[in-house]
């Protein structure tokens, strides 16, 4: 039983005001975000809902909407 573990933790700031150019931004950092919430989290084959389910648990923030319920009608 491992009692204690050493754990780096990185953070990141972008003022947006000063970001030129936005997609090539995005393109660079969804890869490393990847790593860290999905990969790093233990998901084998992580969906796109699970890596952002965990980025809101880990941050503490609603992404995803609410889902308010089911309509069926016949």
């Amino acid at each position: 039983m491992q009692l204690t573990q050493n754990v780096d933790y990185y953070s990141l700031f972008v003022d947006p005001k000063f970001v030129e150019d936005k997609p090539r931004l995005i393109e660079v950092l969804t890869p490393i975000i990847y790593k860290h919430f999905c990969e790093s989290y233990g998901i084998d084959i992580p969906t796109k809902k699970q890596c952002v389910e965990n980025i809101e648990e880990f941050t503490s923030t609603k992404i995803l909407p609410e889902r308010t319920g089911v309509f069926v009608t016949s």
